[in-house]
């Protein structure tokens, strides 16, 4: 079941409610007018299906913002900051995915507010809107309720045991909630290692490369490695 988060801002205008039983959000659409946000839509996905949600607000004289779009399922939507003055009315919004961030919408004026849940990505929205978008509330699910994990492949190893280029690799993973360290491949030397951290759970690793060369009274060694993520390489 989905985890709904209260609205924030005011009451203004009337009552709506995307649901909950999507599988993502796909599309965002926001509208700014001279003192605040105007209008958001959202387009969801169901089963492979796209859902679109009607336009909550009024588009009036507001500027439309380049849509937010989502590449599901590679891609989810993490997180929503946003701006709200003293009446209640939203001045600014900002979107973040797990490989993205919006521009801000609007104006970064007023109380500040965040719609996010660790490990968990927003499946639907909820509020109050009028001429105005007044209050805005997301509901969660976890990152694994639509995705299914396949078994790991392994792949041959390369290069050989020779004993220059990279000394040693050593690396840390998540089981769960847990952080496992692994031990350390090969003989580290006085230079230590070099860190690459990644943005567990909104960032992955998808790639790595590396360069093997032929070494004296050795077949060949890996010279380089270099590793890729869902973000920055």
């Amino acid at each position: 079941m989905a985890q709904k988060v209260e609205a924030h801002g005011g009451k203004g205008g009337n009552q709506w409610d995307d649901g909950s039983e999507h599988d993502a959000v796909i599309k965002i659409q926001v509208g700014a007018g001279g003192i605040g946000i105007q209008y958001v839509k959202f387009d969801y996905v169901k089963n492979g299906q796209t859902e679109e949600a009607p336009l909550r607000g009024i588009k009036g004289r507001s500027i439309a913002a380049d849509p937010f779009v989502i590449s599901h399922p590679g891609e989810h939507l993490v997180s929503v900051e946003g701006w709200y003055n003293p009446e209640g009315l939203h001045q600014g919004l900002k979107f973040k995915s797990n490989k993205k961030t919006s521009d801000l919408i609007g104006y970064d004026d007023g109380t500040h507010f965040t719609l996010q849940v660790q490990d968990k990505k927003i499946v639907g929205f909820h509020g109050f809107a009028g001429d105005y978008v007044h209050s805005l509330g997301a509901y969660f699910s976890p990152l694994t309720s639509s995705t299914t994990l396949t078994p790991a492949k392994k792949l041959p190893a390369l290069g050989s045991q020779g004993h220059d280029g990279v000394s040693a690799v050593k690396f840390e993973y998540v089981n769960g909630s847990q952080v496992v360290i692994g031990g350390e491949r090969g003989k580290p030397t006085l230079l230590g290692f070099e860190e690459f951290e990644l943005d567990y759970p909104n960032e992955y690793i998808t790639a790595v490369d590396g360069t093997v060369d032929k070494i004296y009274r050795s077949d060949s060694a890996v010279i380089t490695l270099q590793e890729k993520t869902d973000i920055l390489t």
